[in-house]
Order: structure tokens, then sequence, then C-alpha cells
């Protein structure tokens, strides 16, 4: 990826690429995400992240229950982890609440995966391909 970078940057040439590994995609000038044959959404990677608004809370998975009653929408749910939205005020009790009780969580801008996430309900991960959320 980085030779193919550097050569677009040196020779202004234009590079369609094809992949199923959204930290790829990060790196593009332009995004079409497709699901089923359709576009389902599409832009540079930022406006795509932005549009999906705010921040994201996440945790351990037995702190799920803690993050709605902070008033935080559940995203999505992993093995390990529970990623909430809302809005900032509804962040900071989340946050406030899980630094008192000394658990580990984290707060971080939406990804690209996010944002397939929302537009097909599929989640995309970097180490296997897509699975359903």
């Amino acid at each position: 990826l980085d030779l193919l970078i550097e050569r677009r940057t040196r020779t202004g040439l234009t590079i369609l690429m094809s992949t199923h590994q959204i930290d790829e995609a990060e790196r593009a000038d332009e995004v079409i995400m497709l699901a089923s044959g359709r576009i389902v959404a599409g832009g540079t990677p930022a406006s795509l992240r932005n549009a999906m608004g705010g921040l994201f809370v996440h945790a351990g998975v037995s702190q799920e229950h803690a993050l709605r009653d902070a008033g935080l929408h559940i995203e999505r749910v992993t093995p390990r982890e529970v990623f909430a939205s809302g809005e900032r005020e509804a962040i900071q009790r989340a946050a406030s609440m899980l630094a008192a009780q000394g658990e580990a969580f984290g707060v971080s801008s939406p990804t690209l995966a996010d944002v397939y996430l929302a537009r097909t309900g599929v989640l995309l991960t970097t180490d296997q391909g897509a699975a359903v959320a």
C-alpha cells in the first residue's frame, strides 16, 4: 500500500482498489461501501466517520447495563467489549461512573467499520473478513 500511495502522490495516478479490509480503506481519498451489490455509503473516510456523529464509549461487556443507565445507545457488543454512543452529557456521565468504579474504558471517534455496521448491520473485522453482528 505504501508503494501505491507513493506512486499516486508522485505521478497523480488514479488507483481503484477493492478490499474487505476496512483499515486499508482508511488510506483512500474516496470510499464507496457496497453491500449485496448496492452502494450503501460513499465519501471521504473523514466525511463518512463524521456523519456518524459524536464519540463512542467502549468498555467491558459487563458494563453494558451501566452504559444504558448513563443514557447511551448500545451500538454493538463483541465478545470482549460493548460500544455505545450518545450525547456529550451521557458520555460524560458514563465516563465518570466507569472511572469511579475503576473500570477500564475508552472514548473514541467512529471508524469506517462503524459506518459499515450502521448502514448494513454487518460487522467488518480486520482479521476475519465480515461477520454478522
